[in-house]
Formats: C-alpha cells, structure tokens, sequence
C-alpha cells in the first residue's frame, strides 16, 4: 500500500506556521493539507487497514491548526472545528469519521459504472449513499452530539445559531484581492473570530464594555453585570425585572475589546465647514 503524506515535515506545517498571513496559510491547510491527501486511501482501502496512521494523520493536522492560528483547541472544540463550514465548523474533517463514508462510496460506484453482480461487503452499507451526501449526514450527527453535550443553554444556542446560512462563508472564501480586499481579514481578526466561533476564550480575564461608559443603556434596562467574560459574552440584562441570558457581544464589542473605544468631537464639516459631532477614535489603557 502506499504511503500516507506525512504532514511532521518542516517542509509543510513548520513553513505554513511561519506565514504572517494566517487566514492564508489556514486556507491552504483546509483545501491542501487535510483529509483531501488522504482521499486516495479513503476511497480505495478499508479503514480497519490503516486506522493507526489515519489517527497520526488527524493529529498532525490538529496540531497544525493550534500551530497556525495560535489557539489551543479542547476536545470538543475540536470536533466542532472538524465539521463542515455549513454546520459550523472549520472544514478540517478527520479520516477516521469519513473514511468508511468514502470507501463505502466508491465501491458502489465502481460496482454501478462496470455493471456486475459483487458479493456484497459487511463494511460497506447496503444502499448506495454518495460520500458528499454520506459526510454531511455525520456531520450533523456529532452535532447533534455536541449539542446534547453542551454544559449550558448559551452553549447549546451558540451552536444552533452557527447553522444559519452564510454563517461559515467567511471561513471558505479566498483571501485574494483579485475582485477587492472583501474577503480579507487580518491576522488577529482572524483569529478573534475562529475562537469566538469554537467557543474559545477570547481575552485573559473578564473586562468591562467600554461601550457602557459612551452610551449608557436605554432607561428600562438596568443591568446586573456589564462584564464582557473570556469568550466575548456580555454580562445579563434585566428588563423589566426579567433577568435574559448572556448574548454574544458581537463583532462591536469583539473589536472594542482589542481597540480603542469611540468617543464624540466636534470637527468641521467638509462641505458647508459647520461643525458637526462625529465618532472618532480615542486612546484608552485596558
């Protein structure tokens, strides 16, 4: 059989990790370096043959994502990250999930393009299921798994609300600015938004929301906390007496955490040179 590509080379992760461009370099490690190496073997050889590099393969490119994008992944991050973009995930699908997926889709269509009666195998199911079709439906089984294994509420809505359409798009765009700098993120954008997605934490210790101290918040909110935790989750609100469950700060508050708030200032207009109130950023320590 032949030899599964390695990805412990310096020649491969090492240089990949060296990129300053992370969004790129993690681009490169989802469309070339993952599971789409070891297709051939997937679709060719039982798994049961070769399950012990297959796992050294899925730890290789575990410990290249860490590497890339500077964030260390839980086990249950993980098998968030290794989901399709559309349900959440990162793309980084690991063989041992979907190597049978894909073995199983190649016999049955090599028995269907030749035309003859094969004795049917006991690893491979009794109906034909494309492996797109056959992966996708494992992704939305562990899933459902994380999902019934969330340790609260806000992790389980977190996880459901990541399944809305275009949710993941950035994740898969190409960061080219052939057509513009639209899909273009900087490093640390970059990485701020892959943990908020994974649900891992953010900043080193909880800090309040700069916003707070701009715009106060409407009259019938009073609030309980105006924290922002480590994964970017504002503090409860009570409205009307009602205390609501922690939301997501969004990209605002994610970016008022890592720069400067905005505060008012008179400046002249360009066109008519009256002076008008604007936002502009001012200097703060954190």
């Amino acid at each position: 059989m032949r030899k599964l590509p390695s990805l412990s080379g310096k020649n491969m992760v090492d240089r990949l990790a060296d990129f300053d461009d992370i969004q790129s370099a993690f681009f490169l490690l989802r469309t070339s370096l993952s599971i789409v190496r070891a297709t051939f073997h997937m679709r060719t050889t039982p798994l049961v043959k070769w399950h012990v590099q297959a796992e050294s393969f899925d730890k290789a490119i575990w410990d290249a994502a860490q590497s890339i994008l500077g964030l260390t992944f839980s086990e249950q991050s993980w098998k968030q990250a290794c989901l399709t973009p559309r349900l959440g995930g990162l793309g980084l699908r690991k063989i041992v999930d979907h190597a049978e997926i894909a073995f199983g889709a190649s016999w049955w269509e090599a028995k269907l393009t030749s035309r003859e009666e094969w004795k049917q195998r006991e690893d491979v199911k009794a109906h034909f299921l494309s492996q797109k079709r056959g992966s996708y439906k494992k992704d939305e089984e562990i899933l459902k798994e994380l999902i019934e294994q969330a340790a609260n509420p806000r992790e389980r809505q977190r996880l459901n609300r990541l399944q809305c359409e275009h949710s993941g798009a950035w994740i898969s765009a190409v960061p080219s600015n052939h057509d513009g700098n639209d899909t273009i993120m900087r490093p640390r954008n970059f990485q701020v938004a892959i943990a908020m997605r994974l649900g891992l934490p953010v900043l080193d210790v909880e800090r309040s929301c700069s916003l707070w101290a701009i715009t106060p918040p409407a009259a019938q909110y009073t609030s309980s906390s105006h924290l922002v935790d480590k994964i970017c989750h504002e503090g409860m609100l009570a409205f009307n007496g009602e205390e609501k469950h922690p939301r997501p700060c969004g990209w605002s508050s994610a970016w008022r955490c890592h720069n400067p708030p905005l505060a008012r200032k008179q400046r002249p207009c360009n066109r008519c040179r009256c002076h008008e109130s604007v936002w502009v950023p001012q200097p703060v320590s954190l």
